[in-house]
């Protein structure tokens, strides 16, 4: 339920995984508005250098050249989304690279739902995950 601690229990887990080498993770939520409470979160726990980008706020090219380390936050929506041929979902897959092995924490994991009927951010989180089998996957809801 809202209010447990869940946000804090996943940035826990970024920061031991950070501290263990895996210096990418993505924290998947509802809404930019969230990205502020992740922050929050992370600094709560001693996090403070770790950093945080929205992809929100991001251009559609190579992250790695200015967000080479740290969390990155997207929305449900913008992982389905595109311009110009361009996907946001490509684009993660470009800097999270195959091997990753680093967090996806799904914040609002309920709202992933979908998969089986076809559903865009259903399709994408399960495709996410397929191609990424060394992850460290962690639901939150």
């Amino acid at each position: 339920g809202t209010g447990v601690g869940k946000g804090r229990e996943g940035a826990a887990v970024i920061l031991e995984n950070f501290l263990l080498g895996r210096k990418r993770a993505v924290w998947f939520t509802c809404n930019t508005d969230l990205a502020v409470d992740a922050k929050r979160d992370l600094r709560d726990i001693g996090a403070v250098d770790i950093p945080l980008l929205s992809l929100t706020s991001a251009g559609y090219g190579d992250l790695a050249e200015s967000f080479d380390e740290g969390v990155l936050v997207v929305t449900y929506s913008v992982l389905v989304a595109s311009s110009g041929g361009a996907t946001r979902f490509d684009q993660l897959m470009k800097w999270l690279t195959p091997a990753f092995d680093g967090v996806l924490l799904f914040d609002e994991a309920h709202k992933a739902k979908g998969a089986a009927h076809g559903q865009p951010v259903g399709t994408s989180v399960v495709q996410l995950q397929a191609s990424l089998p060394n992850a460290r996957v962690m639901y939150l809801s």
